[in-house]
């Protein structure tokens, strides 16, 4: 059962078989929707949770630079002791406990040693930065845009992950279903064939044929019992869930996807509106800030302060005193300015860089993806057709059988390759879909009514 299977997602689950026969799991499972199903994903999936961590430190960096426009307030302390002369005549005089004796040059030249309990109030607001805080807002605002982009992203790829999941899994459990029915009609042919045998009516060799076709059937019904499973379990992981819950699905394979869209305007639409692409050009953007920021940097900045302070002794009395001011600063040599430039342009590099080798990857992975889609799209009339061809060659070899004109090994053998006729119709639906899939999420355009055309919730 080699075409179950064909994804691009290949994931290992090992557990352990139910008790229970599927018959009894299914009467007692509940039903998952896709709906439900892609919902339980998107809560759970850890990269979207990851990106959104990363969506809420870009805001906080936004915030962050806002800030820079509001004025700060800060407290100070601090304790000195010294009997340095200049330092005691400031602090009497700080104190306000100078007094006329102060003035005698003994005092003044051998002064006692002086304590000083400083709690200062300041306040700080930028006048003039260069425009720092103003390019520092508005890399922050497209940061914020990229980081969103990049989220939005993360749930197309959730969906996509989601969708080839579960179409996998519907595949897998209609090509079992339809196994079961063909093994149960065969052993009931093959009971009635025992009977026949044993009276001379029907030719041993071919009743043990039979029975070596049946043999078939029961392994491969074994090893798609397993896939199913895994299947299922994938579905359970992808939920967060104990691989081993049990389910039943509710769900089926919906219409031919659409086509009608040339390469060029696939790749038209992903250069458009890919998430990566928008989130790329939001950083390029933003890096295009930062170069002028650091470019500007070499002008001189202002700051308006205010101080209120209180100089005590003993912490019960002393004197208050406050200072308004604007200060200025400005570096006469910076010779780290060039660095810092030349560091925000390669930076800048880099980014478009990596803007276009994304381009030439999309390019790439559109163009795979937009020929397997188109070769399954030609493939899958003729496939309906040999699949249609295959079950009225069953339908047509049951009476001949029943006639006895045909023989049982002959209507195993027929049944064996409607099987495989079975698979191959469900595969080529299912690996178009996923193809038309992956091409909308290449293209960024995957969304929840593009699986009107890959996923019905109802069961048909």
């Amino acid at each position: 059962m080699t075409g179950c299977l064909k994804n691009s997602i290949v994931i290992a689950v090992i557990f352990s078989v139910s008790a229970l026969s599927l018959a009894e799991a299914a009467e007692s499972a509940k039903e998952l929707t896709f709906s439900e199903f892609y919902s339980r994903v998107l809560e759970y999936y850890p990269k979207l949770k990851e990106q959104s961590a990363d969506v809420g430190s870009a805001l906080a960096g936004k915030l962050e630079a806002a800030a820079g426009l509001m004025p700060s307030l800060k407290g100070l302390s601090s304790v000195t002791v010294g009997d340095d002369q200049v330092y005691v005549f400031g602090t009497l005089l700080k104190q306000k406990r100078f007094t006329n004796e102060d003035f005698a040059l003994s005092r003044i030249n051998t002064p006692k040693s002086q304590t000083n309990y400083n709690f200062t109030l300041r306040g700080e607001m930028v006048l003039f930065d260069a425009f720092s805080t103003v390019y520092k807002m508005r890399e922050a605002a497209l940061k914020l845009g990229a980081s969103m982009d990049e989220k939005e992203l993360v749930k197309t790829e959730a969906l996509l992950i989601a969708s080839e999941a579960f179409l996998n899994a519907v595949m897998v459990d209609r090509v079992y279903g339809t196994l079961e029915v063909l093994i149960k009609n065969s052993e009931e042919d093959l009971k009635q064939a025992e009977d026949l045998t044993k009276q001379g009516l029907i030719l041993g060799a071919d009743f043990y044929a039979a029975k070596v076709t049946l043999g078939k059937l029961r392994a491969e019904r074994n090893t798609l019992l397993q896939e199913k499973r895994a299947s299922y379990a994938l579905l359970n992981i992808l939920m967060g869930s104990d691989p081993e819950t049990e389910f039943v699905i509710s769900a089926d394979i919906a219409g031919n996807v659409p086509g009608g869209v040339g390469l060029a305007e696939w790749l038209a639409r992903a250069y458009q509106g890919r998430y990566d692409i928008l989130a790329y050009d939001k950083r390029i953007n933003a890096q295009e800030i930062e170069v002028k920021r650091r470019e500007l940097s070499f002008l001189p900045t202002m700051k308006g302060f205010a101080d209120i302070q209180e100089n005590t002794q003993n912490l019960y009395t002393g004197g208050q005193s406050y200072m308004l001011g604007i200060a200025g600063e400005m570096d006469i040599f910076d010779p780290a300015y060039g660095a810092r430039v030349k560091g925000a342009k390669a930076e800048l590099k880099k980014i478009r860089y990596e803007r276009d080798m994304l381009k030439d990857t999309i390019a790439r992975d559109i163009n795979q993806a937009y020929s397997q889609f188109e070769s399954n799209r030609a493939n899958l009339p003729v496939i309906e057709e040999m699949n249609t061809d295959a079950k009225q060659a069953v339908d047509m070899m049951l009476p001949l059988y029943r006639e006895g004109r045909k023989s049982i090994a002959d209507l195993l053998e027929i049944r064996h390759a409607f099987l495989g006729a079975v698979d191959e119709y469900y595969a080529a639906h299912i690996n178009s879909k996923i193809a038309y899939a992956r091409l909308c999420y290449l293209s960024g355009r995957l969304g929840t009514d593009d699986l009107e055309f890959i996923l019905s919730d109802k069961v048909k």
